[in-house]
């Protein structure tokens, strides 16, 4: 639900008006739902992190590329034919449903390919996120 209230999930037709009135009622009141420029702020983070991603998997995969040349100097690996990063970050739960409330975070996952470590990712991209001077806490999670 945005802030004016209005459902975004397919087969609502089923609620009882007069409950989803009075559920977005109470939600508004207690300032539940996000602002639009709430949403605005919220999708340039995800895009700017996103933008991230593709870089430090642009440049994984030069760095993957450069040491398999250095190991086999006899072969030809051949460049990508696409400048297109080789991993995407997906976006999951509230934020993807477009449901956020007002303090909500982004869930997201990164699919990166198997060139790219889990050091590398999370020390590397980590590090390089640290730079950032938006960046104020970054903690590494580990499942």
């Amino acid at each position: 639900m945005n802030e004016e209230g209005t459902d975004q999930t397919q087969g609502s037709e089923n609620h009882d008006d007069n409950d989803v009135v009075k559920i977005r009622s109470i939600i508004t009141q207690h300032g539940g739902f996000e602002t639009h420029e709430q949403a605005d702020r919220r999708k340039a983070v995800f895009e700017k992190l996103q933008s991230l991603i593709h870089s430090f998997m642009l440049t994984a995969r030069t760095d993957h590329l450069s040491k398999q040349r250095g190991k086999h100097p006899e072969m030809h690996i051949p460049e990508p034919e696409s400048n297109e990063p080789p991993g995407r970050l997906l976006s999951f739960g509230s934020y993807r449903l477009d449901v956020c409330g007002k303090d909500a975070d982004i869930d997201t996952l990164c699919v990166a390919p198997s060139f790219v470590t889990r050091c590398d990712f999370f020390y590397k991209f980590g590090e390089m996120l640290k730079k950032l001077p938006n960046v104020s806490d970054y903690l590494v999670s580990r499942f």
